[in-house]
């Protein structure tokens, strides 16, 4: 996976290891952890690889989370943002 560091600006490449589910743990360990701090914004993006076929149709999955992991929102699709 990917974590954009939205308060800080870091970008780095790091591993998922899931949590006990509901626990709304998310944690960055190891040396990666020297890349965030608790309460920073983040983005945690993944990706996948596919047939050209099946990317035209295919929707990414976005949820959005509040202060204390909870999930706020889910979403189909990324919106537009203005510049």
């Amino acid at each position: 996976i990917d974590i954009w560091n939205v308060t800080n600006g870091k970008r780095f490449s790091t591993y998922a290891i899931a949590a006990e589910r509901g626990s709304r743990i998310i944690s960055v360990n190891g040396a990666a952890a020297h890349c965030a701090s608790v309460g920073d914004i983040v983005i945690i993006a993944s990706f996948v690889t596919m047939p050209d076929e099946e990317a035209r149709t295919w929707r990414p999955n976005v949820a959005y989370f509040e202060g204390d992991n909870e999930m706020k929102r889910t979403a189909k699709a990324i919106p537009v943002q203005v510049a």
